[in-house]
């Protein structure tokens, strides 16, 4: 019996630290523009957060594990519109959609 919990344990210790390895590194930039009509959209004029505050209008942009999932253009600090962005297991660009629209 002490085995089998050993075991059990042991390998809930393995599936919990495989999990961790896995999560994803998320973090979020803030920009004054974009160009080009492709997406995901190029991103440019890349601000700091505590200068949105002086801005109309701004993007702010959501990356996990360097590729950008979502993007939220506000204006007057409400969100105008945001799109989120799909891609497949190896990081190539799948689609987008719409997620908010004014």
């Amino acid at each position: 019996m002490k085995y089998l919990l050993l075991f059990l344990l042991i390998g809930l210790l393995l599936q919990i630290g495989s999990c961790q390895a896995k999560s994803n590194k998320m973090h979020i930039e803030y920009y004054k523009t974009w160009k080009g009509y492709n997406h995901p959209i190029e991103l440019i004029d890349k601000i700091e957060a505590q200068d949105t505050q002086a801005l109309n209008t701004y993007y702010e942009a959501i990356f996990e594990d360097k590729l950008l999932v979502t993007v939220r253009k506000f204006s007057n600090n409400k969100i105008i519109y945001e799109y989120e962005y799909k891609y497949d297991k190896s990081g190539k660009f799948i689609d987008y959609e719409i997620v908010k629209a004014k």
